[in-house]
């Protein structure tokens, strides 16, 4: 779940989606639960993902603007 979690990240141009919908985002729910259920299952063991990718691009997406953010269409990253 881990993987795939970062591997739609990635192919969402680094977007954390809050809430996908038929396996597309839909850029319409706020904050950022993915940063914490990663972090848990990494403190329980789960370890069999790439958690400094995951980090890295959670990192970027809490610090860097996204444009598509500014957009009325909805609230991406």
């Amino acid at each position: 779940m881990a993987t795939s979690m970062a591997d739609f990240a990635a192919q969402n141009n680094g977007v954390w989606d809050r809430w996908l919908h038929l396996g597309a985002p839909t850029l319409v729910m706020t904050g950022d639960p993915a940063a914490p259920t990663l972090a848990t299952w990494y403190a329980m063991g789960v370890r069999n993902f790439d958690a400094r990718a995951a980090f890295d691009s959670l990192y970027r997406q809490a610090t860097v603007q996204n444009p598509d953010a500014l957009s009325d269409a909805g609230c991406p990253g």
